[in-house]
């Protein structure tokens, strides 16, 4: 097996609480913590690493400087993607971009934080994408920069969200290319014979009942490891169908994703203060290395009750000629 190398501190802000900074505020503080932490990491650099920028990020290279450009390239169009994507997700919200760090080895990525596969938790500070050279490291690193932006933007949120859209985004993302400054949300062979097996054997889970049912965390952890992973073969099939297939067109598809953040969005308070709650009982404080795994793990818990909710809010003026449209649509669309 081929390791790739990725990741460390993911940068964590959870959604403001009250008599948090206004918006203008919290964007200072946070503009100002990424330029402190970033002037930290600067300064610790021995004299075989370089530094450059390429906006918004900094980036550090150990000998790597070809792939250390590359990964930048590609993750500058990931980042806007994401933000022309997902307007509505905290959209106040700074998101101080990952410090890419480039190692020329896999020691050095393990010494600074490298942590294989599965989502990575970690307190306050700068998101640190380690990476060394290794076969497809480019996949992983968007995969990573995706999650950072969510992260960034509100990590409650982010930890909120349904189970198919998580799943569905590592599957989308996994898949993604880059041409021509352009990202390209084409599946593989792979992706597509996962998805034809479930057809064909008959273990597709009916929509309706698949947008309800909460989906463990667990169930991504392959997510970052080279070996052929599907956290969701349904779930990737329906998110791409909704960002780059005939879904991202309609009337109705094209709005599935916003009004399920917005509904979400209008539930966050509440959900905090039920996992605030639930932390302070259990006698994790913000200041534990556990605490952003475990608050995760927490807003999991919530799913099984929440999601119907959200259903219910998201599809409430569809009619059965509607569903049946988005059924046959994200079932056979061609990418």
């Amino acid at each position: 097996m081929v390791l790739i190398a990725l990741l460390a501190l993911l940068f964590s802000l959870q959604s403001p609480p009250a008599g948090a900074p206004d918006p203008a505020q919290a964007r200072q503080q946070r503009q100002e913590l990424e330029a402190r932490e970033r002037s930290a990491r600067l300064a610790k650099l021995d004299k075989e690493w370089k530094s450059f920028e390429v906006a918004p990020f900094l980036v550090l290279s150990e000998r790597q400087d070809a792939l250390a450009r590359q990964a930048a390239a590609d993750s500058v169009i990931l980042w806007k993607w994401m933000g022309e994507t997902f307007p509505t997700f905290a959209p106040e919200s700074y998101a101080p971009a990952p410090i890419l760090c480039v190692h020329s080895d896999e020691d050095g990525a393990v010494r600074d934080g490298y942590v294989e596969g599965g989502y990575v938790f970690a307190g306050e500070g700068t998101y640190l994408l380690s990476i060394y050279p290794a076969p497809f490291i480019q996949s992983n690193v968007r995969r990573r920069v995706a999650e950072a932006w969510f992260q960034a933007k509100d990590r409650d949120l982010y930890f909120a969200l349904p189970g198919w859209m998580r799943a569905g985004l590592v599957e989308v993302l996994a898949d993604a290319r880059i041409k021509g400054g352009k990202l390209i949300l084409k599946p593989d062979t792979d992706t597509l014979n996962d998805f034809a097996r479930l057809m064909r054997e008959d273990q597709l889970v009916p929509l309706r009942k698949f947008l309800k049912q909460p989906m463990a965390r667990a169930a991504s952890e392959g997510e970052g490891r080279d070996r052929r992973f599907s956290p969701s073969p349904q779930a990737g099939q329906f998110v791409r169908y909704l960002l780059a297939g005939k879904g991202a067109k309609g009337a109705k598809t094209s709005k599935i994703l916003p009004d399920t953040l917005a509904a979400l969005s209008g539930k966050l308070p509440a959900l905090a203060s039920e996992v605030d709650a639930a932390l302070k009982e259990a006698g994790v404080s913000a200041g534990a290395p556990e605490w952003s795994e475990r608050r995760a793990r927490e807003f999991e818990k919530l799913e099984a009750r929440v999601l119907p909710e959200v259903f219910e809010a998201v599809f409430a003026d569809w009619t059965d000629k509607d569903w049946d449209a988005l059924i046959e649509g994200y079932k056979f669309d061609k990418f």
